[in-house]
Parts: C-alpha cells; structure tokens; sequence
C-alpha cells in the first residue's frame, strides 16, 4: 500500500501553513513500538524484590524476602509482620525455597 501524501487546501495555503507530515511508522509498526515501550514496567512488577537486609518500618501483615546469607543456598528469610504488641509489630523469620516465593 502506497502513500500519497495529502494536497494543500485553500486555507493552508492562504496562512503558509505547512501540509501535515508523513507519519514515520505506520499503524501497525507504532502498535508495537508502543508495546515494546511498556515491556521493562511489567517485568518490573513480575520482578522479586529480595532485599539484602530486614527493613526497619515493616507493617503489620506485609511479608517481605530477605537474602543476607543467613539461609542456607536456595532458599530465602521470609520477614512477616505478625501481630502488635505493646512494643511494636512482632515479626516472625522462617526460611523459604526461593522457588516458592510469589509476588
């Protein structure tokens, strides 16, 4: 399929107003450069975050993994906030197969 680009109209041509551009891709090609652009987001959501050390503001119900060698190999420390105290939030520690961890 050709393009033909599109004749200058009486009005265009009474301001000087240039004749619209050519498009540098064309529709299909702009879906999937657009799609293309999205791609590193989602992969950053799918993405597991093991951090390397425990955060110091957990809340209560929040699971966080942790990799600061303290498991043995293939596995991760799962960090939960699990109950309020008068102290502060109770966190339970239990080594996970890093397999299992689901985001």
């Amino acid at each position: 399929m050709e393009f033909e680009a599109p004749t200058l109209t009486a009005l265009q041509e009474s301001f000087d107003v240039a004749a619209p551009r050519r498009p540098l891709y064309l529709a299909p090609m702009q879906l999937k450069i657009r799609a293309i652009k999205w791609l590193p987001f989602f992969a950053m959501l799918w993405a597991i975050t093991l951090l390397t050390r425990e955060p110091t503001d957990l809340r209560l119900g929040q699971r966080v993994y942790v990799d600061d060698g303290t498991c043995p190999q293939g596995q991760a420390k799962e960090v939960v906030g699990a109950r309020l105290t008068p102290s502060g939030l109770e966190r339970t520690r239990k080594c996970v197969p890093r397999n299992t961890i689901k985001q």
